[in-house]
């Protein structure tokens, strides 16, 4: 077992991952559908917005919430402005979001986030190896395994906190604060050393913020709503749409956010198995012979593929892939 894999390993047993990293870490084989729990597919729908674009390391997540995020109090406007002719309100548009801001290290780039039901991660890589910074509705108790776990207990700008240094087989060490940020949910940071994890800490706040992401939505069909958002470390943007009365993970429709041009077939399993797609039709999109998978180019070196669910009409899997652009 490599030592990334180890780390790899430790960083599951600290966080409540499941289900979201299967999610992240499938889009390197972009046609897994499975998830390790049932999910309820509630508030992330038409709330979460998130920008475009790369982070550049060493700098914080800026929080920009739109006019009508929840949770955002409005500030009187002060300013006086001459009269002039208001311009049409832009749709807002559907996009992820982190509902935290923290100061990548120096050095550190994005390399994969999940925001989901059980809370939102973001894994960033660097000369000193990864790191982690989450805020989740529960984080479980660590597991002995091939690590040894010192425990304390310290504080985080004054909030009783949990220090854990785990020392993985090979000799790497690492550092783990948890803390409840606020209530109901836990914060977790975990860094190469404690002082790194201490900073990345202490950068934490509660503001949303803006996430790397090239997808988003115009709008959802009637009866679907977001339930999951992640990029794995292949730059893939995934979006998880569940039906309103949500039972199954099998019910739910994907949209993958691709970067390129409309191949000629698909994946539709993780053993390599493909399909064909079809000619584009008079609106651009392009569909297996079984009609369960659409794609369209919707702009120069960019294409979305949108899956179907169980309970996936075929209105609504159109609906999707016609709504879906790079942002």
């Amino acid at each position: 077992m490599t030592d990334l894999e180890m780390l790899r390993n430790a960083l599951a047993e600290r966080a409540s991952r499941a289900p979201d990293v299967d999610v992240v870490l499938a889009n390197a084989t972009h046609g897994v559908r499975r998830l390790r729990s049932r999910r309820k597919a509630t508030a992330l729908a038409g709330t979460v917005a998130v920008a475009t674009g790369a982070l550049v390391a060493g700098v914080t997540l800026i929080n920009q919430p739109g006019p009508n995020d929840p949770g955002q109090p409005r500030q009187p406007d002060t300013r006086v402005q001459a009269a002039t002719t208001p311009s049409p309100a832009k749709p807002k548009v559907i996009r992820p979001q982190l509902p935290f801001t923290v100061t990548i290290p120096a050095g550190y780039q994005v390399e994969s986030w999940s925001v989901g039901d059980s809370g939102a991660i973001l894994d960033f890589k660097g000369s000193g190896g990864l790191a982690q910074a989450a805020l989740l509705n529960r984080v479980s108790p660590s597991v002995k395994g091939s690590q040894t776990t010192q425990t304390t207990q310290t504080t985080v700008r004054g909030i009783p906190a949990q220090l854990e240094q785990i020392s993985l087989a090979g000799g790497h060490t690492y550092a783990t604060l948890t803390w409840e940020l606020i209530p109901g949910k836990s914060a977790l940071v975990q860094g190469n050393s404690e002082q790194q994890a201490r900073s990345i800490a202490e950068s934490m706040t509660t503001e949303p913020s803006e996430l790397p992401s090239t997808g988003q939505l115009a709008s959802l069909p009637a009866g679907l709503l977001v339930s999951y958002w992640g990029r794995g470390n292949v730059s893939t943007p995934l979006a998880m749409l569940c039906p309103e009365r949500y039972s199954d993970k099998n019910e739910c429709a994907q949209v993958y956010f691709n970067n390129g041009t409309v191949p000629n077939e698909v994946n539709i399993s993780i053993e390599g198995q493909k399909a064909p797609l079809g000619a584009p039709d008079a609106d651009g999109v392009r569909q297996t012979p079984d009609g369960r998978r659409l794609a369209r180019q919707v702009a120069p070196g960019h294409w979305v593929e949108a899956t179907s669910g169980t309970s996936t009409t075929a209105a609504q899997l159109r609906e999707l892939v016609l709504a879906a652009s790079a942002g």
